[in-house]
């Protein structure tokens, strides 16, 4: 069972995935949506800090939640 804070922060980011244009107009069903917010992790960077280059390998996906 999730504390109040939990149930906040997994309503977040359950709220920030739905707005991303990719995820607004998909079907997944809630248990996909779920199982993405229990794997998202926030993360800082420095502004201008490189995160990859192409052709990097790359076993994540980055969403912009604020900044470029």
């Amino acid at each position: 069972m999730m504390s109040s804070a939990e149930r906040k922060i997994f309503n977040d980011k359950m709220l920030f995935l739905r707005s991303l244009p990719e995820f607004k107009h998909l079907s997944l069903p809630r248990s996909k949506l779920v199982h993405l917010c229990a794997n998202l992790q926030p993360m800082s960077c420095i502004k201008n800090k490189v995160i990859f280059r192409e052709g990097d390998r790359n076993d994540n996906v980055y969403f912009v939640r604020s900044g470029e």
